[in-house]
């Protein structure tokens, strides 16, 4: 993962004035989801161009999304322990 082509994209759609595509250098830049590239732009609108804003989707997605790969496997298999639970969210959380 490159983030700092990720957040220079980002940056640039707003140098361009173009919400729709994302470019990196001047080319279009199409290694990541467009919604990834709102929410940072929506970010940085509300908080301005910093390096904890445009982090900071990355973060609130790893954060709401903890409990679900917590709760879920439990759900589909039904025989996990507590432990297990614990485990896979840690991993989750760390890999995000």
């Amino acid at each position: 993962m490159n983030e700092g082509a990720f957040s220079q994209a980002t940056l640039e759609m707003f140098e361009r004035g173009s919400f729709l595509s994302t470019y990196l250098n001047g080319k279009p830049y199409y290694d990541k989801p467009m919604l990834m590239s709102w929410l940072e732009a929506a970010s940085v609108r509300l908080f301005g161009a910093s390096e904890a804003s445009v982090r900071f989707p990355a973060a609130l997605r790893a954060f709401l999304g903890q409990p679900r790969v917590s709760y879920q496997p439990r759900e589909a298999l039904y025989r996990l322990d507590r432990k297990s639970d614990c485990n896979v969210s840690q991993i989750f959380v760390s890999s995000t």
